[in-house]
């Protein structure tokens, strides 16, 4: 670790005993702050006890600041960066690791666990945000517990359970701006004593943030859980169903005012796509985007599935089973990636977990587990970029195959070795077919008027002749000297298998009865996969290793909670999709590994009962990060921010830039003031407050993708009624508007012209009441 780097993180040491000696003042009888136990390491343990890096938010403060989708948890955890930039597609980073990947043939880099079972695709993450016990995110390579391509980390979602012997639950209703209608609520049913169902929905109606309509949210989902608990066999059942429709997300062009929040379908936009030239079209002349059509946008998507886990104790510690099963169909029409995208996907998978867990009575501690998991992809999609379109039809399927052990030593009763392994084997094969479409223009200037290519997720009737298998491989395109030219490739049994071991160690020490100082050492990896091409088709793993040394300590009779993190992580071999010259001298959407990035940073988070009604927080993350290796070719000219070599292709290097979604500095602070009111109930105010400095929200380093620093501010006021049965309350998120880009995407027909960039923006202020009631 370098001079500069240990100094930052001696410098929020000195913070945190200079936060810490700020509180010693406070008085007797100032209650303790609240125990969190997690299931990070797939057993129950207090967060203050587990040794990695893992932030948990409660269910409580999910609600208050109405979460109700996965970007919304950027607010809340400062490792954090996600953006629903691609159409139903949430993008997920950790301290810069993520995916850079455009193909529907990869897997994404943070894994994403809802209570316990793996949810491969990013768009099976909505609408699952309701009704739950915490959300628990670890950062950093999961390569031992959690395994397939957790390189960036984890986020798992726990639903709330049923109760045995209790009848209960709550309602609660919410009405904003952007005409937004929100119901959440839940029911829990005992059935004798040693069983209970809990029944729990959701429904969501809000206007778009962009004028255009776009970027809505139209969501309704429901769970069923069961539980029945003996003397030592408990089982947890549960069933789910989540619809989302709507228009989809949205997004703005650079080259309109982002304070207005005009959508790319708006006239306004259309304008500019309408005096851009296109990038893409081949001949003598020019040919201009078109305007995207409003009326074609269409987003009806859903998803169900169940699982079953059986908790079995036995002498050897616990027995856990857990299949699980899901299926999700996508049908939709988005313009968010500044074209119109088209998809009809349907995701079929299945996983089953077996794992045994000791008991924390011996000297000797262990995980033991295995691991199956199948995904069976059908996808029928359609890229139109103007004067280039393509139609593909996917077929992907995965099996992977795990095995993994966890040992746990208490070398004395303070000190304790930890080692972790695990081998997994991921075979992937694939069969696709393409048609490609190209407008080329034979005029001596410019193509006026050329017609627009059609969307939808098949290739229309006028280019491919779907009884013969035929492409029209020439026609007349308009009546102003354009032509459409055809292509069709197809490729069946491509087959791939990526096996990898991955490990673990650690140390930890008890420092004090309330202080763990912890130290690891870890490596994951990211399967590789396929894409279309005529030439080989497939692209490598992506690894990484991460050190991290940790404490985690309380103070002042547990009203002082002061933990800070260091970090050094390498990451190489990252998956990056970009166009590339083939054999047969033509450009091609290509998925390849690229580079290694080196990141190192410390996190401190610090948490005090200030007083008897009062607690503040603040959380603050440095991550330094730098391209060690990062080249790649193409055969036409590049819009980036690193230099470019021209040759016969021309060669990009990015080496010593920083890495995309990866802010220097980001800060957290939030003040919690109880205003107690007798036997009238309470009052509690809510000041919460991010700060990012200035990152790069795209991969290709332009100016123009670069997000100034920025800061969002929320507020909330809550009643709550003697018992605590009734309660009301006011909120405002973001509320002094600020604008700022989660996302900013090239336009792919046209790279060189900032203007008809698409830019995805945090959701503006937005403010409204809630009432609930529990039983």
């Amino acid at each position: 670790m370098n001079r500069n780097y240990m100094g930052k993180a001696m410098a929020l040491a000195v913070a945190a005993c200079m936060a810490s000696t700020s509180v010693w003042a406070a008085g007797e009888g100032v209650t303790s702050l609240e125990e969190i136990v997690v299931t990070a390491q797939k057993r129950e343990e207090n967060l203050q006890r587990a040794a990695l890096a893992v932030s948990a938010v409660s269910g409580n403060t999910l609600d208050r600041l109405g979460v109700s989708d996965p970007a919304a948890l950027t607010r809340v955890v400062p490792a954090l960066q996600i953006s629903s930039g691609f159409a139903t597609t949430n993008v997920f980073f950790v301290r810069g690791v993520g995916n850079n990947v455009f193909n529907s043939f990869s897997d994404s880099a943070v894994s994403f666990n809802v209570d316990g079972v793996y949810a491969a695709h990013a768009s099976s993450t909505s609408g699952i945000f309701f009704d739950l016990e915490r959300v628990e995110v670890l950062k950093g390579p999961q390569g031992t517990l959690y395994g397939r391509n957790s390189t960036g980390g984890a986020i798992n979602v726990i639903t709330a359970k049923p109760k045995l012997g209790e009848m209960s639950g709550h309602a609660t209703v919410e009405f904003g701006n952007y005409d937004a209608k929100r119901f959440d609520g839940a029911v829990n049913l005992p059935v004798g004593e040693s069983s209970a169902f809990r029944i729990a929905g959701q429904a969501i109606d809000r206007s778009g943030f962009y004028d255009d309509g776009t970027g809505d949210d139209r969501q309704q989902a429901l769970r069923v859980s069961y539980l029945h608990s003996s003397d030592n066999v408990k089982l947890t059942a549960g069933v789910n169903y989540q619809h989302v429709g709507g228009v989809g997300s949205g997004t703005t062009l650079r080259g309109l005012n982002p304070d207005d929040r005009i959508g790319n379908t708006s006239p306004a936009a259309g304008a500019i796509y309408a005096s851009t030239p296109t990038f893409a079209s081949v001949g003598l002349g020019t040919i201009f985007l078109h305007p995207l059509d409003r009326n074609d946008l269409r987003n009806d998507n859903s998803s169900y599935g169940a699982y079953v886990q059986a908790d079995v104790d036995t002498p050897a510690g616990t027995l856990t089973i857990l299949p699980a099963y899901s299926h999700t169909k996508l049908d939709y029409i988005s313009p968010s990636a500044g074209f119109m995208a088209s998809s009809l996907q349907k995701f079929d998978t299945t996983s089953i977990e077996a794992r045994l867990v000791s008991n924390k009575e011996s000297r000797l501690n262990y995980i033991l587990g295995a691991y199956y998991y199948n995904d069976d992809t059908k996808e029928l999609s359609g890229f139109n970029q103007d004067a280039r379109a393509f139609w593909v039809n996917f077929k992907p399927k995965v099996s992977s195959y795990a095995g993994y052990a966890r040992l746990n030593f208490s070398v004395t009763d303070e000190l304790r070795l930890t080692g972790g392994v695990r081998y997994t084997s991921d075979h992937k094969t694939a069969s696709y077919s393409s048609i490609n479409a190209l407008v080329a223009c034979f005029a001596p200037a410019v193509c006026p008027n050329t017609p627009a290519l059609p969307n939808g997720a098949y290739a229309p009737s006028l280019l491919f002749d779907y009884a013969t298998n035929q492409v029209v491989p020439f026609q007349p395109w308009g009546a102003t000297g354009a032509g459409l030219v055809g292509l069709y490739q197809s490729r069946a049994g491509l087959s791939k298998t990526f096996n990898k071991t991955n490990y673990r160690l650690g140390v930890e020490y008890d420092v004090g009865p309330q202080s763990l100082l912890y130290a690891s050492f870890e490596t994951g990896f990211k399967s590789g996969g396929f894409f279309v091409s005529v030439d080989d088709p497939t692209f490598k793993p992506e690894e990484i290793t991460a050190f991290t040394i940790g404490s985690k300590n309380r103070f002042l009779n547990n009203r002082l909670q002061v933990n800070i993190e260091l970090y050094d992580w390498t990451y190489k071999d990252q998956q990056f999709s970009h166009f590339r010259i083939n054999t047969q001298g033509a450009p091609e959407f290509v998925t390849e590994n690229i580079g290694k990035t080196h990141f190192q940073g410390v996190e401190l988070e610090l948490q005090a009962r200030a007083a008897q009604n009062t607690t503040v927080s603040t959380s603050i993350q440095y991550n330094s990060s730098k391209n060690k290796e990062f080249i790649y070719q193409s055969p036409l000219p590049v819009a980036t921010g690193c230099p470019v070599t021209p040759g016969l292709v021309f060669t990009v290097d990015c080496k010593g830039f920083r890495a995309p979604h990866a802010p220097l500095w980001t800060l957290m602070a939030g003040l919690e003031q109880r205003i107690p009111l007798g036997n009238n109930g309470d009052l509690t105010f809510n000041a919460d407050w991010r700060f990012q400095s200035s990152n790069f929200a795209n991969i290709e380093l332009t100016p123009e993708e670069l997000q100034p620093s920025y800061h969002v501010v929320d507020f909330s006021l809550n009643y709550s009624s003697a018992g605590g049965h009734f309660w009301s309350g006011l909120f405002v998120n973001n509320a002094f508007d600020r604008i700022a880009a989660g996302f900013i995407q090239q336009n792919l027909a046209q790279p060189f012209i900032p203007s008809a960039y698409t830019v995805n923006l945090i959701p503006p202020r937005t403010y409204g009441v809630r009432l609930g009631y529990k039983f």
